[in-house]
């Protein structure tokens, strides 16, 4: 199958054997993956002997001379209603040519047609970048992924003393991301690894309101769980509003995928999309919709009060 708008052939993606898996992990996965983040080869094969571990690999050209172009290994949970993305790589020599995009199609196709449900991948922290050039490092590889249909979560994963951000690639199941992970590490660790191994938490610090009249001023607070609330830039909107924000988030020391940002209004898609988490209303313009991560429902009380009380409710349930 062609792609008529790019002139491209469909990858093929089909599960490898063990030899195949083997090789991958001897010759390819050292110089793909940092030592201490590649699991035992045993315990790899053991899961895919057991079907609770999926090594895909997408090629192209004929069954005779194929040439595998990137490869992505899979952990569905027990309840199969996740699946997390434990390894994902494009081969060496292809990578710029536009393969990570097509690699990554093919393997959320195959996910939906196995019917395996949300996927689940981890993102190293930003935050924790050791200079300036890794913490964009970084960004870039969350910006890819948002441009395949990812959204970042407001979760955080500590594992084995390393953080991760959380990002899934259907929005409607954020309520339940969190619960989602732990039934994926279910099938990856022993019950004691899980306690003292996994930890999860929130990833935000800052939520800001712009949502009606509620923007006249700059009015900060910080909740029971150490959130900084704030509502509205001193009157500021659009472009202008963005760059009140990023101020007050640089002298806050705070990133942006710490925060969340609720608008119902047009005016401020530039901040919708440079938080973590952008939100609206489902009785906000199209534009705003469009360029959120998540839509809550309207009510009869202020969209305002409503937004606050779901977001946080979102945020502090673990």
């Amino acid at each position: 199958m062609r792609n008529q708008d790019k002139g491209e052939c469909k990858l093929k993606i089909r599960l490898l054997n063990r030899e195949e898996v083997t090789k991958i992990y001897r010759e390819k996965m050292p110089d793909d993956f940092a030592a201490g983040e590649i699991k035992p080869l045993e315990r790899i094969l053991e899961l895919s002997e057991r079907e609770q571990y999926f090594c895909y690999g997408m090629f192209e050209g004929t069954p005779e001379q194929e040439t595998m172009v990137g490869y992505g290994f899979l952990v569905p949970s027990g309840e199969r209603d996740a699946v997390l993305l434990d390894y994902f790589a494009v081969t060496d020599g292809m990578r710029g040519r536009g393969y990570g995009s097509r690699c990554f199609a093919a393997l959320k196709e195959e996910i939906a047609k196995k019917e395996l449900g949300n996927l689940i991948l981890e993102v190293e922290n930003p935050r924790f970048g050791a200079d300036g050039k890794e913490r964009e490092l970084r960004r870039r590889r969350i910006a890819f992924y948002i441009r395949n249909g990812m959204t970042l979560t407001h979760l955080r994963i500590f594992l084995y003393r390393v953080e991760y951000l959380v990002m899934i690639s259907d929005k409607g199941q954020m309520k339940k991301a969190a619960d989602q992970i732990y039934h994926v590490y279910q099938v990856l660790l022993k019950p004691d690894k899980i306690k003292t191994r996994l930890r999860i938490s929130t990833n935000i610090r800052c939520v800001l309101c712009m949502a009606g009249g509620q923007n006249a001023s700059c009015d900060v607070k910080k909740d029971e769980n150490g959130i900084l609330i704030v509502n509205g830039v001193g009157g500021a909107r659009g472009s202008e509003g963005l760059k009140a924000f990023k101020g007050f988030l640089e002298k806050n020391d705070i990133e942006p995928e710490e925060c969340v940002v609720f608008t119902d209004t047009d005016e401020d898609i530039g901040l919708l999309q440079y938080a973590g988490i952008g939100v609206t209303s489902e009785s906000a313009p199209s534009a705003a919709k469009n360029a959120a991560n998540y839509i809550i429902r309207s009510g009869k009380r202020s969209g305002a009060v409503e937004g606050m009380e779901e977001i946080l409710q979102i945020l502090t349930r673990l």
